[in-house]
């Protein structure tokens, strides 16, 4: 096991899930051992959450209930990229709280959807570095019609800015955060006092933000397909990338690689 994986089952054992860290690791070896046509849910009983989380569980008021847990790809590399992004909704429609990992990436049924683009954009960039990936809220649930990443409440609690500095500096120590989508650059941006200086679809990768002297923080539009029309034209245009013949993923992890060179 790598010093990252090893680190991540730490931090969820210590942060997320009242689980020790061999229960954790148990549930982390059940996403990799899940068979290729599997739609198999990984389940969590309430009483195992940590309180940070669980003081949102009002099963009268809420359902939905889903953990994307940080997910890590070791492709061999001497470099790791950070990608923080969001979720959109849960996975399941079942009353049960169930665990899984940023985009479902730990199922080949998430892998391979024709959806959106995150496991393409991965898979390209993982030629080039390994890949960390969480979610900036790690817990989503739906109250009455409205989604958690939608409930002000929910989004300025201090713990998702917390939890996501101790990925950055005690479990990964990347090269560059990418974030995917305005929630999550705007909270990285508030975490480490970054004054923006565009919207997300006219920012230039040639002139990048840094988090510090060894980490760059490069912020595209979200890579779900209801947002390619919003963002992803004018965020290439920006970006002086005028070739049509290339699909969005492998423009977008172009920019990304030659902005770290």
């Amino acid at each position: 096991m790598s010093n990252i994986q090893s680190n991540i089952i730490k931090f969820v054992s210590n942060n997320i899930l009242t689980l020790s860290t061999e229960e954790v690791e148990e549930i982390y070896a059940e996403f990799l051992n899940m068979e290729e046509s599997s739609d198999k849910l990984v389940r969590i009983d309430p009483t195992k959450i940590q309180l940070g989380f669980s003081k949102y569980l009002d099963f009268k008021e809420i359902n939905k209930v889903q953990f994307d847990l940080p997910f890590y790809i070791d492709n061999k590399k001497e470099q790791t990229i950070m990608i923080v992004g969001i979720d959109a909704k849960a996975s399941h429609n079942t009353d049960e709280i169930i665990l899984s990992t940023p985009y479902y990436l730990q199922s080949i049924k998430g892998r391979e959807t024709n959806k959106n683009y995150y496991w393409k954009i991965i898979k390209l960039l993982g030629e080039h570095y390994n890949i960390y990936l969480t979610d900036v809220f790690k817990m989503y649930f739906e109250k009455e019609v409205i989604v958690s990443n939608e409930i002000s409440e929910y989004i300025s609690d201090p713990l998702h800015l917390s939890l996501l500095n101790k990925e950055i500096i005690e479990i990964v120590n990347p090269i560059a955060i990418v974030s995917w989508g305005d929630k999550s650059r705007n909270l990285i941006a508030n975490l480490y006092d970054l004054k923006l200086r565009n919207s997300i679809s006219k920012d230039n990768l040639s002139l990048p933000y840094y988090i510090n002297d060894n980490i760059k923080f490069i912020a595209t539009p979200h890579p779900s397909r209801r947002t390619l029309s919003e963002h992803w034209e004018d965020f290439f245009l920006s970006n002086d990338i005028k070739n049509e013949t290339n699909s969005l993923d492998k423009k977008s992890v172009t920019l990304i690689v030659n902005s770290l060179k």
